[in-house]
């Protein structure tokens, strides 16, 4: 079951969370929980786990972001045949798309400050919008300003080129998401919460 608990700092948020942690290691002793927090917070989360609940540790709990949830069900699922970008790993495969296609750019041929962040922004907003290359072309295709087309067009280059570097090769955290996704029925880790 999955439950979301929002509010702001210092709402009790996570003082429910570990009362509520508690009350299902009694429910249901021996049964793993998972405990899904953001990236920064996993140490932390752990040792606030183990200081409330007066144990000496967490094997029944797994304290995961959303990254580490991902190798885990990728791991155990399939899906772990390919190489999992880290974010300079992913800046690393801009820049050299960038360097091959930089003849062929019309408007960010000249641009070089934060250009890789920069296309690297487009490119996971418009993966995450589950749009690729093809859309950003089609729609360069119906806009008026020529400028814009441009640009759009230089985008959709570059996005294509980003597309074909990591085919069959690497995977970006978006596309491990979304295998990630897809694997989740597979996956015994989360069956068995």
């Amino acid at each position: 079951m999955l439950k979301l608990v929002l509010g702001r700092s210092g709402s009790g948020k996570s003082a429910r969370l570990m009362e509520e942690v508690r009350r299902k290691r009694t429910e249901y002793p021996g049964r793993p929980i998972v405990f899904l927090v953001p990236e920064q917070y996993t140490l932390q989360c752990e040792r606030d786990l183990i200081r409330s609940l007066d144990i000496p540790g967490t094997l029944d709990i797994q304290v995961l972001s959303m990254s580490r949830l991902a190798e885990r069900v990728l791991g155990e699922a399939g899906g772990r045949t390919r190489i999992l970008l880290s974010d300079p790993g992913r800046a690393m495969l801009i820049r050299k798309v960038l360097a091959e296609h930089r003849e062929e750019m019309q408007v960010l041929k000249g641009a070089e400050e934060g250009l890789v962040s920069r296309v690297g922004d487009f490119i996971r907003e418009i993966s995450r919008n589950r749009l690729d290359s093809g859309d950003c072309l089609e729609a360069a295709g119906r806009v008026d300003n020529p400028y814009l087309r441009r640009k759009l067009e230089d985008l959709a280059r570059l996005a294509a080129g980003y597309e074909e570097e990591l085919a069959g090769r690497y995977l970006d955290s978006e596309g491990a998401y979304s295998l990630l996704l897809s694997k989740i029925p597979e996956s015994r880790i989360l069956r068995s919460t």
